[in-house]
């Protein structure tokens, strides 16, 4: 319960009171420590424009407030990351089970001497059970815009990628957004989302659900990418030297990566996709969730004899969902229709048209080799952005070690762009790989 506390309290420091107005209504009383109670207490009371805890040194505070709000007031981030309304509600129902208690011990304690006193106290315990979480307070222009301002000098609530020009055209993966990478069979659906996901260890957790290729398989993916082993080289009866580099480079890092890769050999519904996720997150094992891919999800119950277009559309919908239940990016792997072999478009999307609607990003890869054969363009097409800009990166793609090579400069060529322009433009001779 302390924990829920601590991270209202944290995280109204780092949005200078922006909190109280979701939480107004929350009394210190309702805290299950009395000295975190006493903060919440002194921010209402000193909260005005431009508030900051900073104003909280000048109010007369216990000497265990003191020391709480140097704490508190130190964090980068509150320790669960959820919502104030979620905490709120959280520190509420603990509250009422204690004043529930409370109102009872006082009832069957009651006497002819202390009626008066016992039930004048109970009437202030019900009133305060019953006060709402919610503030009903309505803000007025200046006071939204005032929010608004102070809520710019947070951190982003995003997760940024391990790709420059990535990062350039989208920012990073956003809580609660699902994005959608097509491409047809054998472009590299797989192989870029590992090279996405790997280039987040150590800084974010990522659940890799791999319904369509064996852990093995990623794992040997991973391993290429990681020691520049070409990929080739890691199978069964490998040589010493390989053995030796995969030991000395790859399995310390792994140990440390926080990716974990998911793997049923049965496969998983969606009500089994989702209660495992909800079991990571709350283990603390969850940021970022990525699923290959959509259509090898099983179905179950009314879905298991509909339709491949009823399937998907209800699929999408519910990762949709998922992405907002969780407060996690999704980053969701799918087909692209067979026909043609001109560059993909959003129309050629597999299936259903609801995928494009629930997708927040869809991004369209699509591989094209020079001349002569020596190179291969990675088209990294950012076709749909809801929150921002499209337009496409043309990478380096290195097959032998499952790699993806950075562009020479950290840009992104935007629609329309001139299809007769050199890949040798784009790349460096070596090129950075994330």
């Amino acid at each position: 319960m302390r924990e829920h506390e601590e991270d209202l309290l944290a995280k109204t420091f780092q949005t200078f009171g922006a909190e109280l107005f979701e939480a107004g209504q929350l009394q210190g009383e309702e805290f299950s420590e009395q000295h975190l109670g006493e903060l919440w207490e002194a921010i209402k009371e000193t909260y005005k424009a431009g508030w900051s805890y900073s104003d909280l040194f000048s109010v007369k505070l216990s000497h265990k407030a003191r020391q709480s709000l140097h704490e508190l007031a130190a964090l980068s981030y509150p320790s669960m990351h959820g919502k104030t309304g979620y905490w709120a509600q959280k520190i509420k129902a603990e509250a009422k089970l204690r004043l529930a208690k409370k109102i009872s011990d006082l009832s069957g304690s009651m006497t002819l001497e202390n009626q008066t006193s016992r039930l004048e106290e109970i009437r202030q315990l019900t009133t305060l059970l019953e006060a709402p979480v919610i503030s009903e307070k309505k803000l007025d222009q200046t006071e939204r815009v005032i929010n608004f301002i102070n809520s710019l000098q947070c951190e982003p609530d995003f997760i940024p990628t391990h790709s420059p020009a990535l990062n350039e055209l989208i920012d990073g993966l956003h809580k609660g957004r699902l994005y959608v990478l097509a491409a047809r069979t054998s472009m590299g659906k797989t192989a870029v989302a590992l090279n996405l996901s790997w280039g987040l260890k150590g800084r974010a957790k990522v659940a890799f659900y791999s319904l369509e290729m064996i852990e093995n398989e990623i794992i040997a993916r991973l391993m290429s990418l990681e020691t520049g082993l070409a990929h080739s080289r890691i199978k069964p009866r490998a040589d010493q030297d390989t053995n030796e580099v995969l030991s000395r480079k790859f399995l310390p890092v792994m140990a440390e990566a926080g990716l974990e890769i998911v793997y049923n050999r049965q496969g998983f519904t969606m009500a089994e996709l989702r209660s495992h996720a909800l079991q990571l997150k709350a283990e603390g094992k969850l940021e970022v969730l990525v699923i290959d891919q959509l259509d090898k999800i099983k179905t179950s119950g009314r879905l298991a004899n509909a339709s491949p277009y009823d399937i998907l559309t209800k699929h999408s919908t519910q990762l949709k969902q998922l992405a907002l239940e969780l407060e996690v990016p999704i980053l969701l792997l799918h087909q692209i229709n067979r026909e043609g072999n001109d560059e993909p478009q959003l129309v050629h999307l597999k299936g259903s048209g609801q995928i494009e609607q629930d997708a927040d990003l869809v991004f369209i890869l699509h591989r094209k080799q020079d001349p002569d054969q020596k190179e291969i363009e990675l088209i990294f097409s950012v076709a749909k952005n809801r929150h921002g800009k499209t337009g496409k990166i043309f990478f380096r793609w290195q097959g032998d070690l499952m790699r993806i090579g950075e562009p020479a400069s950290t840009g992104f060529r935007p629609k329309p762009f001139n299809p007769a322009d050199s890949v040798a433009t784009y790349f460096s001779p070596a090129g950075t790989a994330f």
